[in-house]
């Protein structure tokens, strides 16, 4: 199933990946570019006068291209806050639905402020089985984060007891998802980022969203689920034309993205009806 939440959350996970892996690519490129102009003491915008913005990049050849190898770290450190804040969008939906249904879920207090926390502990609260090794590194992620916002890209604390709690399963998936040996932390030294941390955070969101959909495929009424879909259909393709073909359109919607519920045809009329659309 995808919710008209999860799909926007894969939309705008994509568009991050491939928005910062164009930049990588860019400034790849551009090093590349500027290894024709070695040894010149002409500034970027007397070598490049037509490329927009080329002011703000007033440097000499080997300067650019200093700062240019150290891309990769910057983009990393830019890209992965980015990329928890909209995996913490979803969850806030998530917890919106729970609340809707007249779930009880965790107030929120101390620590538990976060929405992807709530959520979390209220499917443990209902004895849903959540991957462990991957909920481990979404919490060291978050305290990566945290270092990279809070402490200019210093290792903290509360990182190192993270990575302290991960289990050897944790630390295998991050390896197979990094493709290179887990890194070694030390305190208050800088984070060493580089394109393999991006990888891993965006599979890591991935998958706990995707585990997150399944789940709240149990947790929320099918009244209200029928009420969803139709706003979703509406919202995505309109309802037009008689009953007989508004039906048609939304049971096509539904086996691409609802197929799971099985909305029956009755089901389907009788909310449009409702909904009056």
């Amino acid at each position: 199933m995808k919710l008209a939440a999860y799909r926007q959350y894969l939309e705008q996970r994509q568009l991050v990946n491939s928005a910062v892996m164009a930049l990588l690519a860019g400034s790849q490129l551009a090093m590349h570019t500027l290894q024709l102009t070695q040894g010149s003491e002409r500034t970027m915008s007397e070598i490049f006068p037509r490329v927009p913005h080329i002011e703000r990049f007033n440097l000499k050849t080997e300067t650019a291209t200093t700062l240019l190898d150290d891309a990769e770290a910057h983009l990393s450190a830019m890209a992965i806050p980015y990329i928890m804040a909209i995996q913490e969008s979803l969850f806030e939906t998530f917890e919106s639905m729970l609340v809707a249904s007249g779930a009880t879920v965790p107030r929120k207090k101390g620590s538990i402020t976060s929405p992807v926390w709530i959520v979390k502990r209220y499917w443990e609260s209902i004895g849903q089985t959540l991957d462990k090794p991957s909920w481990l590194i979404f919490e060291m992620l978050i305290e990566l984060r945290h270092d990279i916002t809070h402490r200019a890209g210093d290792v903290g604390t509360k990182l190192m007891d993270k990575v302290k709690a991960l289990t050897p399963e944790a630390i295998s998936l991050w390896e197979r998802m990094a493709g290179k040996p887990f890194p070694t932390f030390v305190l208050d030294d800088k984070h060493v980022l580089d394109h393999a941390d991006m990888v891993v955070c965006l599979a890591v969101v991935k998958f706990l969203a995707k585990e997150g959909n399944e789940i709240m495929q149990d947790c929320y009424q099918r009244s209200r689920w029928l009420t969803d879909f139709v706003q979703d259909v509406a919202t995505v393709q309109g309802l037009s034309g008689n009953l007989l073909q508004k039906t048609r359109g939304s049971r096509s919607f539904a086996r691409l993205n609802y197929a799971p519920l099985a909305f029956t045809t009755k089901e389907i009329e009788g909310e449009i009806k409702a909904q009056k659309g």
